[in-house]
C-alpha cells in the first residue's frame, strides 16, 4: 500500500511539473483534471480499508476536481477564446496576462511597456 500511495504522489508531482512547463491554457486545465483523478486515488490507496464512506470521498474528488471543474474551465475557456499564456510578472505587477486571439501584436506590444 505504501509503495502504490508513492507512486500515486510521485504522478501526482510530475503532473504539477508537466502544469508548469505549459504555455497552453487547456492543457494546464487538463492537467488540473488529472491531478484531481490522481488525488482522488491517492485518498482510496491510502485509507487502508475500503468503506462507503471512503469510495464515496474519493469519487466526489474525482468527479469535482477531475472532471467538473475542468469542464467548466474549459468551457469558459472556449468562450472567452483565450489560448495563451504570453508573459508572467512577479511581485508588484499582475501575476499573468492572457491575451485572446482578437488581439493584434500592436495592441500586445502597448500593452508590455
Amino acid at each position: 500500500m505504501n509503495e502504490t500511495l508513492g507512486l500515486v504522489l510521485v504522478g501526482v508531482l510530475l503532473v504539477n511539473f508537466l502544469m508548469l512547463g505549459t504555455s497552453r491554457l487547456n492543457a494546464a486545465i487538463r492537467f488540473a483534471g488529472l491531478q484531481g483523478v490522481l488525488l482522488g486515488a491517492a485518498l482510496f490507496v491510502a485509507h487502508g480499508q475500503t468503506n462507503a464512506r471512503v469510495l464515496l470521498l474519493a469519487l466526489a474528488t474525482v468527479a469535482l476536481k477531475g472532471i467538473a471543474i475542468p469542464a467548466i474551465l474549459l468551457r469558459a475557456v472556449r468562450n472567452v477564446s483565450i489560448r495563451l499564456l504570453r508573459w508572467c510578472w512577479v511581485r508588484s505587477r499582475p501575476a499573468s496576462r492572457w491575451y485572446s486571439r482578437g488581439r493584434s501584436r500592436s495592441r500586445a506590444s502597448r500593452l508590455r511597456h
